[in-house]
């Protein structure tokens, strides 16, 4: 048999082989060609940077700090806010959530939405 290997994009250990050709358990004859697939770790496909989480942090900042963490953060889309009515116990003037949410991991360029509780109206 004639024994060769094929490299293959796994999520297994690199160097580890996931498969073959004939299949586990075929007869195999003296002038079969087996080849092994083996790992070679999970395929690197640059599609541009990396996803990034949107700051949790940014819940309760002013929008001029959140600004400057979602920057430090590595977001380069456009930051837009918008003033909501502040919820009871939430701190005016503040950050309340933002789209995407905090936590989501998003592209770098993605756009993001702040929503700033506003203080109440005044009777």
């Amino acid at each position: 048999a004639q024994i060769s290997t094929e490299q293959v994009d796994s999520t297994e250990a690199p160097g580890t082989v996931i498969g073959s050709t004939p299949g586990a358990g075929s007869p195999a004859g003296r002038e079969t060609r087996i080849v092994l697939q083996v790992s070679g770790g999970p395929a690197d496909i640059p599609v541009g940077p990396a996803d990034i989480p949107v700051p949790t942090s940014i819940i309760g900042q002013t929008e001029t700090q959140a600004r400057q963490t979602l920057q430090d953060a590595g977001f380069t889309g456009t930051i837009t806010s918008e003033r909501i009515p502040a919820e009871p116990g939430e701190t005016p003037e503040t950050v309340s959530f933002s789209d995407p949410p905090p936590g989501t991991e998003v592209p770098a360029s993605q756009a993001i939405i702040l929503y700033i509780a506003a203080p109440p109206e005044a009777d």
